[in-house]
């Protein structure tokens, strides 16, 4: 399966997510970027962990320990008051997917490795909401210079494998499972404790 045939099959998912998720609105106010911020930790935490299982049967292309996302997201809430005990206990996403093929870790990984290009500008319109230091912006700028590179490589990877048609169908249902799960968990009103504590 191509990558284009896949970028298809979840256009309508992705779309969804990024309409309903309005990522400047997101990014309104110093507190409700530290909550995406946040919120991005409680995906990627359960997420990563999952991933790593299936390492083993990956094209080696795909380097599952530079494609890690937590310390750019932890260095960030950091930089934004956070505790290192406060990080360990914000709330998980019960959805996250957790691949145990690797038709479905591809699957997953078109999405969240797709979100790094898309991060790139977000990081250039926080910078220009904000200013260049105001805000940290690690995670929303991927892997730096290597982003456009290991994005490729993930392509690559993609276009490369040797899938039945059944992996195929299972490689595109991740990843629409992975756009409307992170739609389901970004979206989510705070709780009214988070509500407070940003006050």
């Amino acid at each position: 399966m191509s990558i284009e045939l896949l970028r298809l099959a979840t256009r309508p998912d992705h779309q969804q997510m990024e309409d309903r998720l309005d990522i400047r609105a997101q990014c309104a106010t110093p507190h409700s970027y530290r909550r995406l911020l946040e919120r991005f930790y409680g995906f990627y935490r359960p997420y990563e962990t999952a991933l790593k299982s299936t390492e083993g049967f990956l094209p080696p292309l795909i380097d599952l320990a530079a494609r890690t996302r937590l310390p750019s997201l932890a260095s960030d809430l950091r930089a934004m008051g956070l505790s290192e005990d406060q990080c360990s206990r914000l709330p998980e996403c019960p959805d996250a997917p957790r691949p145990k093929t690797r038709a479905e870790a591809l699957g997953c990984l078109y999405v969240t490795e797709g979100s790094t290009l898309g991060g790139q500008i977000i990081r250039r319109m926080i910078q220009e909401t904000y200013g260049t230091d105001a805000l940290p912006t690690a995670f929303f700028d991927g892997y730096g210079a290597q982003t456009g590179r290991r994005w490729r490589d993930l392509c690559a990877a993609v276009d490369g494998a040797d899938l039945s048609g059944d992996d195929r169908d299972a490689m595109t249902s991740a990843a629409r499972r992975v756009f409307r799960t992170l739609e389901t968990w970004l979206c989510a009103e705070p709780s009214d404790k988070n509500q407070k504590e940003d006050e």
